[in-house]
């Protein structure tokens, strides 16, 4: 397994991105990582069963490149395991590859349903936040676990039996502005699991000149 070295950045408020604002369905913002990190964690029995998600390391850089799954980027098509037209296959580390230290940010979703059941919901990022893909195969979660949070429990075997999706009843799709994840998760025990990545979004040339010249014509009736 390759090793990934953290390389901690300072970074202002301001530079931080919004994270999640909103969710629908059955997703659940957890308010910390949940202390039930493991197979079989949540084991939620339930008539609705969320999709629970959490933070994971925000605002860090690495010295290693990360390999992502899919980068999900056809807004009109499902991401699953490919069957139909309507439907694009996610590889295991089949996507782009985001460079070694740009910032990125991590999440993680969770279902954990004691009986089989299908969860469905979205979760929409802040203006200044962009997806840049998911991770959603046993080995890529395994693999970048680097990105978890000190404060949860992971599980001592990584490579548990079925942690990520199946991909036979699951499928995943992204907005045009990579700002909406929607997820349709179908699973028994010990459940789906995936990790999404982010990216503080780059404002296009346009808002950022509109964005000088207001400033500058607000200092110009200081000065008068």
């Amino acid at each position: 397994m390759k090793m990934h070295v953290l390389m901690g950045l300072a970074l202002s408020p301001a530079a931080l991105s919004a994270g999640i604002i909103a969710s629908s369905g059955d997703v659940v913002l957890e308010t910390q990582a949940a202390a039930t990190y493991i197979a079989d964690g949540f084991n939620d029995n339930c008539t609705v069963c969320p999709i629970h998600v959490w933070d994971e390391l925000k605002g860090f850089a690495f010295r290693s490149p990360i390999v992502l799954d899919s980068d999900l980027a056809d807004p009109t098509k499902y991401y699953g395991d490919g069957s139909g037209t309507s439907q694009v296959q996610i590889v295991s580390m089949g996507g782009p590859t985001v460079p070694a230290f740009k910032r990125i940010n991590s999440y993680y979703a969770y279902q954990d349903p004691i009986s089989n059941h299908t969860s469905m919901g979205t979760i929409t990022f802040g203006a200044n936040e962009m997806v840049l893909g998911v991770l959603v195969h046993d080995a890529s979660l395994a693999q970048t676990d680097f990105l978890r949070v000190a404060a949860a429990p992971y599980p001592l075997n990584p490579f548990f039996q079925a942690r990520g999706l199946e991909l036979g009843p699951e499928r995943l799709k992204l907005s045009a502005d990579r700002r909406t994840l929607f997820l349709d998760l179908t699973a028994s025990s010990p459940g789906d699991q995936l990790r999404i990545i982010t990216m503080e979004a780059i404002p296009e040339p346009g808002t950022v000149v509109l964005v000088a010249g207001a400033l500058l014509a607000a200092l110009i009736r200081r000065r008068r």
